[in-house]
């Protein structure tokens, strides 16, 4: 599989971004006074907080536990700038508890809710989001994978779909997964990598939505386990290999974490091939550079993994 680049770059899938401007805040703790002098507000929608950013995720869906809060914003990254010089340890851990219990405490859901938009009716129409419901209608009603593949096409051929291709994904990710009923192995063993694994993201963003580091690693040792995901070689590797992008999506690039998950697998094969999407996943530069990349480097970071994940690290880095 090949890492497909486009120019989108500022609709990050898992960062906290920060510093865009201020915003209103309906609470008084102190965690909610450091969301709005932060700026936070003017890039995030979080109801709590009465903001309704566009820029980066929405904190009601996403629903982060304290401890991803803390250290993305303490050390930024994929666009957005790290807090950690900015504000004190006190202030973060403010603001990363106030933005969990806050998102937790939300009764946004992001189910997909098909309609009736059509992916013809909105290239002559200026309704928000258009594109998303429709193509994500679509993997609702036929399937992700033939979404999907009309993304593919649309991208270069419709200018509103290529500038929001990565979002598009995303709806596709969340429709695909009530398409096959919550089953999120079988969702993810039925992706693919179009507009940067957007696809990947929708379906995990449902799957493991506020859930802290220590269960989604309980939670990814049964993610392709099912009979159905395993009737074929092709589908499990789908599947665990989509879980490495969608762990790398999940930390914010946390390679070591992601790798550690893919460790936990249940077999040999799942381990590399989970080990196989992380690496591909640390490679995609759209929405900022991943920690683990160095331009002096181009070997790296394969030269500091350990030696189980140097073959599939040294096969993906060829592409740089």
């Amino acid at each position: 599989m090949k890492l497909r680049a486009t120019a989108l770059t500022a609709l990050a899938v898992l960062p906290f971004v920060a510093g865009c401007g201020g915003s209103g805040t309906h609470s008084r703790t102190p965690g909610a006074k450091v969301f709005a002098s932060a700026g936070c507000g003017g890039c995030h929608t979080l109801s709590a907080a009465g903001s309704k950013g566009q820029i980066g995720p929405n904190l009601d869906e996403l629903k982060p536990d304290q401890s991803t809060v803390e250290r993305q914003v303490r050390q930024g990254g994929n666009g957005m700038p790290a807090f950690g010089q900015r504000l004190t340890t006190r202030q973060i851990a403010q603001v990363a508890a106030f933005v969990s219990s806050a998102s937790k405490s939300s009764q946004v859901s992001v189910a997909f809710k098909p309609d009736s938009t059509t992916i013809a009716g909105c290239e002559h129409s200026a309704k928000p989001l258009c594109f998303r419901q429709a193509f994500g209608n679509l993997a609702y009603r036929h399937g992700p994978q033939r979404a999907l593949a009309l993304l593919a096409t649309d991208d270069s051929r419709i200018a509103g779909v290529h500038a929001d291709c990565h979002q598009i994904s995303h709806w596709i990710g969340h429709a695909g997964l009530a398409y096959y009923k919550n089953d999120a192995g079988q969702a993810l063993s039925h992706g693919a990598m179009t507009c940067n694994s957007g696809y990947y993201h929708g379906v995990l963003q449902l799957a493991l939505a506020g859930l802290p580091r220590s269960a989604v690693v309980r939670k990814a040792r049964r993610l392709c386990t099912a009979p159905a995901v395993n009737a074929t070689e092709f589908l499990l590797y789908q599947c665990v290999h989509g879980l490495g992008h969608g762990l790398m999506i999940y930390s914010s690039d946390d390679l070591p974490w992601s790798l550690s998950t893919c460790h936990e697998l249940q077999t040999e094969f799942d381990r590399v091939s989970c080990t196989g999407g992380v690496f591909m996943q640390n490679l995609d530069t759209t929405m900022g550079v991943s920690r683990y990349l160095s331009a002096k480097n181009p070997l790296y970071p394969c030269t500091i993994v350990a030696g189980r994940d140097k073959v599939y690290c040294y096969l993906m880095v060829t592409s740089r």
